[in-house]
């Protein structure tokens, strides 16, 4: 999406999934609770306050399900343990997972979002490995729906 002059214009989801991003990159960095580092970062820092909501939902659910999620992504990040991946790429990921297998948003929008994301805060190396990660998570959460009917997978 583009602007009359030509800007591009980030909806207001992804500016709360890079809120997000910055915030878990915080809390994994000072090893603060989540709830915590997005109240320091809302005290410390400008915000888009439409974003607000929905960054504080990703980062609440993913600080509530941490264990869970990062277990999901060591399991299929083949050969990465999680303490050697960045720590962009690793809120990057802890997102989407959390979008993918709680948060009902579907596995190519959010895999999408995550390599967006990973194109503007990470390195090029990054997008292959995410999208890696994301698409074999992705693939289980397919056959998992499929088998069950649908539903959250935990």
């Amino acid at each position: 999406m583009t602007d009359a002059a030509g800007h591009t214009k980030v909806s207001t989801r992804r500016k709360a999934r890079e809120l997000a991003v910055q915030v878990l990159y915080q809390a994994d960095l000072s090893g603060m609770d989540c709830r915590r580092a997005i109240e320091v970062y809302l005290a410390n820092f400008d915000a888009n306050a439409k974003a607000v909501p929905y960054a504080r939902e990703l980062i609440v659910g993913v600080g509530d399900r941490l264990d869970a999620i990062d277990g999901d992504i060591e399991r299929h990040s083949a050969n990465w343990r999680l303490a050697r991946m960045s720590v962009v790429d690793r809120a990057i990921l802890r997102i989407a997972f959390y979008e993918i297998g709680v948060g009902g948003i579907a596995a190519r929008v959010a895999i999408n979002e995550a390599l967006e994301i990973g194109r503007r805060f990470s390195t090029d190396e990054s997008v292959p490995f995410l999208n890696g990660i994301l698409d074999a998570y992705a693939r289980l959460i397919e056959e998992q729906t499929a088998a069950t009917g649908g539903g959250d997978h935990r």
